[in-house]
């Protein structure tokens, strides 16, 4: 049979077809599209994760916006006041605390059920960070603030600012029950002497006889156990001792030459 032009056409063009010319351009094709697959896969990817990122950093930028702004609430609806006003209602931000909220125990501890010791453990941190915040300027080399605030929260200190508010201050019931817990928290018992070393020293200027050490100890720890009893239970009353203990130190700077 003579073959003619369309069948040698036709023979030609499926032999293409099946043949490993069309396998391998179909090969080829199809990494392309898997290549081209993939690399829109993870395009798409990075920018679900970019999206999260962004969220998270609007919702971070949210809440140090709010921490920074003061907010006034006027009819249900908050209004942000200019550079120069505060929030007249005094109110934290929805779900801000303030300092003083981390600076106090919980809400279920009872001060009037603490031990005087516990008391003062939480004036003696009370009194000596209001003495290094006032002494902290003018900036001063670390040894000499150092050396001043010691001298200042030391036993024998707080004992002569205690006989200044025994014999100048009013103190209500309550009040003078703290002092007297406290200083027998303070007192020696059993043969064994509570307090620094220095009191009971025979060169201490302070020891005036056998019960000079003893003294002095109780009264630093009576004073504490005050401050942390009116710390914890009336701030307005806290500020009012500090007040006190701030002009007797004003006289003690005064006379030692300490600038202020």
């Amino acid at each position: 049979m003579r073959a003619t032009p369309s069948i040698l056409f036709a023979s030609t063009y499926g032999a293409l077809l099946n043949g490993p010319i069309w396998s391998s351009y179909a090969w080829s094709t199809d990494i392309h599209i898997t290549r081209h697959h993939l690399q829109h896969q993870k395009q798409q990817n990075q920018l679900s994760r970019y999206s999260a990122i962004h969220k998270n950093f609007t919702a971070k930028f949210n809440i140090s916006k709010r921490m920074q702004t003061p907010l006034l609430r006027i009819s249900n609806q908050e209004s942000i006041l200019d550079n120069e006003g505060t929030n007249e209602s005094n109110e934290q931000p929805h779900g801000i605390k303030s300092m003083k909220e981390f600076l106090m125990p919980m809400p279920k501890c009872n001060p009037s059920q603490m031990s005087p010791t516990s008391l003062a453990y939480i004036g003696d941190s009370v009194f000596e960070l209001f003495v290094r915040t006032r002494y902290v300027w003018p900036t001063r080399r670390t040894a000499e603030l150092q050396k001043l605030v010691v001298a200042k929260v030391r036993a024998e200190t707080q004992s002569i600012i205690l006989q200044s508010l025994l014999s100048k201050f009013e103190f209500s019931s309550d009040e003078q029950t703290i002092l007297s817990r406290g200083r027998n928290a303070g007192s020696s018992s059993g043969g064994r002497k509570r307090g620094p070393k220095r009191l009971y020293s025979s060169n201490n200027k302070n020891k005036k006889d056998e019960s000079g050490g003893p003294r002095v100890y109780q009264d630093s720890t009576a004073i504490e156990a005050l401050l942390g009893y009116v710390y914890l239970t009336d701030e307005k009353r806290c500020v009012e001792i500090m007040e006190f203990i701030s002009a007797e130190l004003d006289q003690m700077d005064e006379m030692e030459g300490v600038v202020r």
